[in-house]
């Protein structure tokens, strides 16, 4: 992520609320998100991020491939890099 302060791309967390989704000034508990907070590191402004799964890696040990796995249990051949 980058700053929207200063640009820059280096940011460190502060603490985490595991399994806690902040809504404005209230805190639900979520067991699908994790929320950060974190610090930039230049200008020292401080922001809230959310984490989730989004879809697993799963490795074809028989075809030798990495397949990403959504959360409807589709699979995809995983190339790094490349938007689809």
């Amino acid at each position: 992520m980058i700053c929207k302060k200063c640009g820059c791309e280096k940011l460190d967390v502060v603490n985490v609320y595991r399994n806690r989704k902040k809504h404005k000034d209230k805190w639900t508990i979520n067991g699908d998100y994790d929320t950060r907070l974190v610090i930039c590191t230049d200008c020292g402004t401080r922001f809230f991020t959310e984490t989730t799964f989004l879809s697993e890696l799963y490795y074809d040990e028989y075809k030798f491939k990495l397949f990403e796995k959504d959360n409807q249990g589709n699979l995809f051949l995983y190339t790094e890099g490349k938007e689809n």
